[in-house]
């Protein structure tokens, strides 16, 4: 039986207790819902309701959301249609969103082997194996103008490179469809351009670990943003203009004030820190109280172990990484929050 005390005056281990059991029930829920949505649909009530869809019925007269009453529906079917489904969404090795994703291929003789494939695995590596079963099309490179609405909430000043202006997505095998200006609020519309291109998985590897690179500079990347500053990099590496100024710069290096040497000699060397990143293959290494690593790949963070406050050295030894939030939250419970909050940025 769940505590019934409020929830402020639960311990830590309580609050996380009270939050496991609060899921299990839920799950347990959400199976006895998509039993009960069997049973409606083999009666037909929704019809009796008014409603000409089951569809129809979650949204209108149960109120889910279009995408929620999209799952469950999918998953109910499948459910009815292959009895092991239910056993593995019991014992959390299936989610509603994966067995959405793979209704569609679903049938008698690949069942087995595809839920076998699809456990524990992630949105987009349940995506690749759908892809596998379904037949190949035919794509080709294409760079097309379009005139896209721009959100009320966006000013014109904000749109940079730094992730303001989402990449246009649009689906592999269906013709562009593009929002009106009925359909959302706006100011103004801008010409884009849709870029449409095959990749394969070794360069999707490559965009993911420039992307959790970037994730430091550039908060949420886009594509857009992505490519972008990738081809920065290239241009200033390769574009002669670039290696004019740069020879221009070293020239005039013997100039450089000695209050910069000295900022650039107290910097973490970028040997040191290439080699901390290796070290912790470029993943947060913070490890909860319950033995699990944190992982994180985006925005991290070379971290003093020791604080350079308390004299610590920037010796690899005493480096690790920490993605944003868990770097913050070691600053905290060592230098305490009064300390840290007086640097944070508001």
């Amino acid at each position: 039986m769940l505590d019934s005390r409020p929830v402020p005056s639960l311990s830590d281990d309580e609050l996380l207790l009270r939050l496991e059991q609060l899921r299990r029930r839920e799950r347990d829920t959400t199976i006895e819902i998509l039993r009960h949505l069997n049973e409606v649909e083999r009666r037909k009530l929704h019809l009796k309701l008014g409603c000409s869809t089951m569809f129809d019925y979650c949204t209108k007269h149960l109120h889910y959301s279009e995408s929620a009453a999209g799952r469950r529906i999918q998953t109910a079917r499948c459910m009815r249609r292959f009895r092991s489904i239910e056993r593995l969404l019991e014992r959390d090795e299936l989610t509603l969103s994966s067995v959405s994703m793979i209704a569609s291929i679903l049938n008698e003789s690949n069942v087995e082997d595809i839920l076998g494939k699809i456990r524990g695995k992630s949105r987009r590596e349940i995506e690749v194996l759908v892809a596998n079963y379904r037949p190949p099309v035919k794509l080709r490179d294409r760079v097309q103008p379009v005139r896209v609405v721009m959100p009320e909430e966006i000013p014109a000043a904000v749109h940079s490179r730094r992730g303001s202006v989402e990449a246009i997505e649009k689906p592999a095998d269906t013709s562009p469809m593009w929002a009106s200006a009925d359909a959302t609020p706006a100011t103004r519309t801008e010409t884009r351009l849709w870029i449409q291109f095959l990749a394969s998985q070794t360069f999707m590897a490559k965009y993911h670990e420039a992307s959790a690179l970037l994730s430091n500079r550039i908060a949420k990347p886009s594509l857009e943003a992505v490519f972008e500053e990738l081809l920065d990099e290239f241009l200033k590496r390769r574009a002669p203009r670039e290696r004019e100024a740069r020879r221009e710069r070293r020239l005039s290096r013997s100039t450089t004030p000695a209050s910069a040497k000295n900022e650039q000699r107290l910097a973490i060397p970028a040997k040191t820190r290439d080699a901390v990143f290796v070290r912790d293959q470029g993943r947060c290494t913070y490890v909860g109280s319950n033995g699990r690593r944190c992982n994180e790949m985006h925005n991290v963070h070379v971290d003093h172990i020791t604080p350079v406050a308390r004299n610590g050295t920037s010796d690899a030894t005493n480096l690790r990484l920490l993605c944003a939030r868990h770097n913050q939250f070691e600053a905290e419970r060592v230098l305490g929050k009064t300390l840290m909050d007086r640097y944070r940025v508001t």
